[in-house]
């Protein structure tokens, strides 16, 4: 299907049918695919949220995944369209590749012989969060957007408050009518004076308290208290379902020939009815590290996995001490998973992903830009200068931004000449496994994502008739660089472009939702991303690679992490080896065994709390039998392993050493110990320190030299004379 194609469609005002153009077309990932199969035989596979027309319902439309077996929908047969029951629907909880498009007039098309509908989701992501105020009210099931504001009066007023860390939270609302009455900006005929007709008759609401949980949080909406201007810095939030209510609008009470009411998840929340909530979420917990706690993990890569027919759903990965005998120990089972190449691993995580953007400080280790002629690594080189505020035309910056998209990198800076560009690129790291850029893999399929909005900045172009004009141009260029690319151009691989569109944004961004591309590289080797700004400004949020996947096929290539147990010696050298299940548990034929034994020094020891407890008796020393022992008896006692006591020392009886204790302890020794004490015994007359609370308070310090005090003020004493 392409643009300017023809596709059949129902006219239900002419009650005729019409060939229509195909306007807009798209595709994209979609988390969860549904089958439908109705009692005519017809079957559909769509997203979850792939929506059906049907005139009887809001907006002549209904999202798949709210009907409900028995719902009747329209289907085409023999040159007609008829009334038919769904019979079966089967959802599936798998990422999977949806195509779309939507066309003129009637705003619907035939899609299996099921007519669908393609109003609401034109921008191929759901509805656009910076639309219009009644596009942002009216939004269809596909992605439900309300607007919903702190009291008014407080400093949260134009939705600021609402943060990405709400995400997953229950929201409760106890007054559900006090937003769905406010239906002035309703369409005709529904926008009825309040004073005409009571809220009562209208609608009824059944879901009351209406309880959510939030989806997601984004940006948009209008400020507090209006309808049309714009909010500065708004928030949204997206649940995960609507309210319930019944609608008695079109009833006889009304005005209306006949009877029809009917449920609907009412769209509320105007600008102009405040709605008090509550809202109950989880805050992050932040995080801490102890440079004492030294913890061992294996990085494990596993290539080649893309399977004859099937998937790999699950893999294990078994270990053993190189030459131990017996059974390999289990140290990772989990499912397979793409994980994205531009982490830090040498991070405190070990798993910091240097493209999604929590704070500036992350963009400050991770990222930089360079403006000017050619600017960026261009042929290996890198040119222009560092982004900053102080050329003319522009305030350029590298920054986070939340005012368009939460956790956004803002690429800003001076690319209104002819020639001049703004590139922002991952950066080496010292002391960084980002050091030499991110690993790729000669033969893996990758997948650039990222969530992107552009602007129009003026631009110098060259004119079609000699010299130079300015117009209003957004346009980035995506390139990788490195060791593991074709570089086909001086800035390396080229992936792709984005253009901000003709029509007249403003001063606003255009949303090019989920951006994605895959690519191959044709050796494996380290690489940098390098974002292009040849004009406009650009907000980017969550950016990743890492191996493609889809439904039905496995990863070309997974890298795994996984805590190494205690280790019965330190350094110790292990071998691995991988098994690999599908979703049934199924056990494959083949194994995946690591080549050699890899060494790893293991966790070390902290011990840590108040409630540690040493009952019995612990060696510090190379071997047992020498050093220290910390004895942790009903008395305890430190002392050099071999140590009798004083008596013995001193006549050489036994080992010489240090002694330090607390009770009653050595019961065996030629000398009493109680209380507390300390000593100190070279052996024979080598010299010695002692000093006990039991029998007796007693200090003896024996030695051929001794100085007490400082310089000025002392006693000492050598040689037979004291001064």
């Amino acid at each position: 299907v392409k643009l300017d194609d023809k596709v059949i469609s129902y006219d239900f005002e002419s009650e005729e049918f019409r060939n229509y153009e195909i306007k807009k077309a798209w595709n994209r990932l979609q988390p969860a695919w549904c089958f439908i199969e109705t009692d005519l035989g017809f079957t559909l596979s769509c997203s979850d949220t792939h929506l059906i027309y049907h005139p009887d319902y809001k907006h002549n439309e209904i999202a798949v995944r709210d009907l409900v077996v028995g719902e009747i929908i329209y289907v085409y047969k023999d040159g007609k369209l008829f009334k038919d029951n769904i019979r079966n629907i089967t959802f599936f909880e798998q990422e999977k590749r949806v195509y779309n498009f939507s066309i003129d007039d009637v705003k619907s098309y035939i899609s299996d012989g099921i007519l669908s509908h393609n109003e609401q989701k034109d921008a191929g992501e759901g509805t656009d969060d910076w639309g219009d105020s009644w596009g942002s009210s009216f939004a269809s099931p596909a992605r439900i957007t309300y607007e919903i504001y702190r009291p008014v009066g407080t400093l949260e007023d134009d939705g600021a408050f609402f943060k990405e860390e709400m995400i997953g939270g229950i929201v409760t609302l106890n007054d559900v009518e006090q937003g769905i009455t406010a239906y002035s900006n309703l369409p005709s005929p529904l926008n009825v004076a309040a004073d005409d007709i009571p809220p009562g008759q209208l609608y009824a609401p059944v879901s009351d308290p209406y309880i959510f949980k939030v989806l997601a949080v984004g940006r948009g909406g209008l400020e507090a208290g209006t309808q049309s201007t714009p909010s500065v810095n708004p928030g949204i939030l997206y649940p995960d379902r609507g309210p319930l209510v019944l609608n008695k609008i079109f009833t006889e009470a009304n005005g209306y020939s006949s009877d029809k009411p009917f449920l609907e998840y009412q769209d509320f929340g105007s600008a102009e009815v405040p709605i008090p909530y509550s809202i109950a979420y989880t805050k992050p917990v932040s995080m801490s590290y102890d440079v004492i706690n030294k913890l061992s993990y294996a990085k494990v890569n596993l290539s080649r996995l893309r399977t004859f027919s099937g998937q790999i759903h699950r893999v294990k990965l078994y270990y053993k001490s190189a030459g131990e005998l017996g059974q390999y120990g289990t140290l990772y089972d989990g499912p397979i998973t793409s994980t994205d190449t531009m982490v830090d691993e040498l991070s405190i995580t070990g798993r910091r992903r240097i493209g999604f953007f929590s704070d500036q400080a992350t963009i400050n280790k991770y990222w930089e830009a360079r403006e000017g002629l050619n600017a960026g690594r261009y042929y290996g080189e890198y040119t222009g200068d560092i982004v900053e505020a102080l050329k003319q035309y522009h305030s350029g910056s590298l920054t986070a931004d939340d005012s368009v998209v939460m956790k956004g990198m803002l690429i800003s800076g001076s690319n209104r000449g002819l020639n001049d560009v703004v590139t922002a690129y991952s950066k080496d790291i010292p002391g960084s496994s980002a050091i030499e850029g991110f690993n790729l893999a000669r033969g893996v399929e990758y997948s650039l994502r990222a969530k992107v909005f552009g602007n129009k900045t003026p631009k110098e172009v060259e004119s079609t008739t000699g010299g130079t004009s300015i117009e209003s141009k957004g346009q980035l260029e995506f390139y990788i660089s490195g060791s593991a690319t074709e570089e086909d151009t001086p800035y390396g691989k080229r992936l792709g472009f984005l253009e901000v569109g003709d029509d007249d944004y403003g001063t606003a961004y255009q949303d090019f939702g989920v951006v994605e591309h895959n690519f191959q590289v044709a050796k494996s080797g380290n690489f940098i991303i390098q974002l292009v700004a040849k004009s406009g400004e650009w907000q980017l949020r969550n950016i990743m690679i890492k191996p493609a996947r889809e439904v039905g096929y496995s990863p070309d290539y997974i890298q795994l992490s996984a805590k190494v147990p205690p280790l019965t010696r330190r350094p110790d050298s292990l071998q691995f080896y991988a098994e690999f299940y599908d979703t049934n548990g199924n056990l494959a034929a083949k194994k995946s065994v690591s080549p050699t034994a890899i060494q790893f020094q293991g966790d070390n020891i902290v011990i840590s709390g108040l409630d540690n407890v040493v009952s019995g008796s612990l060696n510090i020393g190379d071997a047992i039998g020498s050093g220290f022992e910390f004895y942790g008896g009903s008395s305890a006692y430190l002392r050099t392993i071999g140590y009798q006591g004083f008596t013995s020392a001193s006549l050489g009886l036994a080992q010489s050493g240090f002694f330090m204790w607390s009770g009653s302890v050595l019961p065996d020794s030629n000398d009493s110990y109680g209380g507390v004490g300390m000593e100190m015994h070279a052996g024979l007359n080598s010299g010695s320190f002692r000093f006990r609370t039991y029998p007796r308070a007693e200090i003896d310090i024996r030695t051929d030299k001794f100085f007490f005090g400082s310089a000025g003020q002392h006693i000492s004493g050598a040689d037979g004379t004291i001064a």
